[in-house]
């Protein structure tokens, strides 16, 4: 396969469509000058040219001057020299790579001895700690019974800790002899129980829910049908089931009331109703109903004290047995107590 120009093998060859061979360089050339083909004479444009693509590339013989002895010392100096060439880039990667072979193999002994000083440090502090352990153990058995002092920040003031103690042993005597009571009602009874009142609405409608409900347990006649109730609106109400009314309201605050609670504590006057609230404002609050307002007819609540006990939402409160404190338990898993009778937060835990 020879160009039909130059008579040399092609080394980009392109066909003509009469099927002649041309170098693609010297046909393109000779395109731009003659505009036709140079062994016919017919015209012929670069885009008429067809590349041949070739499997195995043409080796192109050795011009004649190469097949002197002067050239062919010359060519092989210049095989010599490339082998020469190649050899010595060969040398400087196997020395790379020996080099980070070597470095490898260093960073792999290093990071062992590591390993083995960190299993031996993990050995010591191992045995360390069981001794640590048994002296502590032994060290426990001996001191059990001692009372840390760290117990005593949430102790109780000795005055208060003592009534609470009174209060406590005189009602386990009574529950030791308490027996069932004869007039307690049997499910018969309770089967019978009818509705005595109804009293609707009494909540706002734009807020409405009911979401705690007492009822006052007093042997006086002014005040055993009594009952509170608390709202979502803020607000609570003292209704009597006898007279089927509202008798008295208070706006506790703005955000719901969550819970209330209805009792006669000592530290008031046993003569006197108290009210307490909780409201959404992490406030605790206590109102009053006297003995002498119910007399006259006219059963309204009066402020006494407002509190916050803590900084978390306070959810419950209890009047304790003795009537003299108010317990409390808040969203953050606290509880506190109160002194009823001045308003002032005893110990919040």
């Amino acid at each position: 396969m020879f160009c039909s120009i130059s008579g040399e093998v092609p080394q980009v060859p392109v066909v003509s469509p009469n099927g002649h061979l041309y170098e693609k360089s010297l046909i393109l050339k000779y395109l731009n000058d003659h505009k036709k083909d140079p062994v016919t004479g017919d015209p012929l444009s670069p885009e008429q040219l067809v590349d041949l693509k070739l499997v195995n590339k043409v080796v192109t013989p050795r011009p004649p001057t190469a097949n002197s002895l002067p050239s062919l010392l010359s060519l092989f100096q210049s095989e010599w020299d490339s082998v020469m060439l190649e050899t010595f880039q060969l040398k400087q990667q196997y020395n790379q790579v020996r080099q980070e072979l070597s470095n490898a193999y260093y960073e792999v002994d290093a990071a062992k001895r590591v390993i083995a000083r960190l299993m031996k440090e993990r050995d010591e502090a191992r045995s360390a700690l069981a001794e640590v352990s048994k002296s502590l153990g032994a060290i426990q058995q001996q001191d059990e019974m001692e009372v840390d002092e760290a117990t005593d920040e949430s102790a109780l003031p000795k005055n208060v800790q003592s009534r609470l103690e009174e209060v406590s042993a005189t009602l386990s005597k009574g529950r030791v002899k308490r027996k069932k009571p004869a007039s307690l009602a049997s499910a018969e009874n309770l089967s019978s129980y009818s509705v005595l009142a109804t009293l609707p609405g009494l909540h706002t409608a734009s807020n409405p829910g009911i979401l705690s409900l007492d009822l006052l347990l007093s042997e006086k006649e002014n005040y055993s049908d009594l009952s509170i109730t608390a709202g979502n609106d803020g607000s609570a109400h003292i209704t009597s089931w006898r007279e089927k009314s509202i008798i008295g309201s208070v706006k506790v605050g703005k955000k719901c009331v969550q819970a209330a609670w209805f009792d006669v504590p000592k530290a008031i006057g046993n003569d006197n109703v108290g009210a307490f609230f909780t409201t959404g404002d992490k406030v605790v609050k206590m109102w009053k109903l006297t003995e002498e307002a119910a007399k006259a007819g006219k059963r309204k609540v009066e402020p006494l004290w407002n509190l916050k006990p803590s900084d978390a939402e306070t959810i419950a409160v209890s009047v304790h047995p003795s009537g003299d404190y108010l317990l409390t338990a808040a969203t953050d898993a606290s509880w506190g107590i109160i002194d009823i009778e001045n308003g002032k937060s005893i110990k919040n835990i």
